[in-house]
């Protein structure tokens, strides 16, 4: 039985957001005395995962994804309830609790443009104090299911955008997490890469069994990859079961589609 690795009570973030209003003396008014709103963008979630599970976290733009991640990361402190991650508290921000996870973000870089791969993984393996053995292993290994054996050492400005997003997959490996978060990592790819993706991320949880958590608005990437599914929805989590049980759930559904007999006329 796998242990526990991600556990989630009641984790609620709450913002309070300025109120503003038009004309100047409005204005004028909200700067010496501000009306302000309060905003609840995750409200009193809670979940488990187990170490070796692939997960898929979907929802609208607005459902307190991202906000959920980055407290589960410590970049953002809840405002009440608590999670435990790899047994530490995030928002401690130790070190130990660094070195047991890897962010990977599609829509931001991470490896610095004037670099080769090879030079910025290296930088890497001294920060997180990876072996040197584990950490050549794990660099050839990764590169050869990613096809970017020949990539490594090209300036990374050079690479195209499928490349640096596999680079960024082989930096966030190469430290040897034990949790993987991915915020929509095939976002702007080709079909090509992200086929490839989505076979590393299968191959890696099950060769490695590091516990992927997964946010993306492909659906294809949530469907092939994953096994379980949490959705959230206005900061509520909504389902908490497995991706196969809500696909049988929902396969009765039919939908209909019509076509006009005739074009729109525009000079009616």
């Amino acid at each position: 039985m796998n242990k526990e690795i991600i556990k989630v009570h009641d984790l609620t973030k709450k913002y309070l957001i300025n109120l503003q209003k038009n004309g100047i003396r409005q204005r004028i008014e909200n700067l010496f005395w501000p009306q302000t709103k309060e905003l609840t963008a995750v409200n009193s979630i809670s979940f488990s995962i187990d170490e070796g599970e692939s997960v898929g976290f979907i929802g609208q733009n607005g459902a307190g994804k991202t906000t959920t991640i980055k407290m589960l990361t410590g970049t953002l402190y809840p405002t009440s309830g608590y999670c435990r991650v790899s047994g530490f508290n995030p928002a401690d921000q130790s070190n130990d609790f660094k070195k047991s996870i890897a962010v990977v973000m599609g829509n931001r870089s991470q490896i610095f443009p004037d670099l080769t791969p090879r030079d910025y993984l290296k930088l890497l393996k001294v920060i997180y104090e990876v072996n040197d053995t584990v950490f050549e292993n794990t660099c050839s290994k990764v590169a050869r299911m990613l096809n970017i054996e020949d990539k490594l050492d090209v300036q990374t400005r050079k690479l195209s955008l499928g490349e640096r997003m596999k680079m960024k997959f082989l930096a966030g490996v190469v430290i040897q997490p034990k949790i993987l978060f991915l915020d929509e990592p095939t976002i702007g790819l080709d079909v090509l890469s992200k086929k490839d993706i989505r076979n590393f991320l299968i191959e890696l949880n099950k060769q490695e069994n590091i516990t992927i958590f997964l946010t993306s608005h492909d659906m294809e990437d949530i469907i092939t990859v994953c096994h379980r599914l949490l959705i959230m929805n206005k900061g509520n989590l909504i389902w908490n079961g497995s991706t196969q049980k809500l696909k049988n759930k929902f396969k009765e559904v039919n939908y209909i589609s019509f076509t006009k007999a005739s074009a729109f006329n525009r000079k009616k």
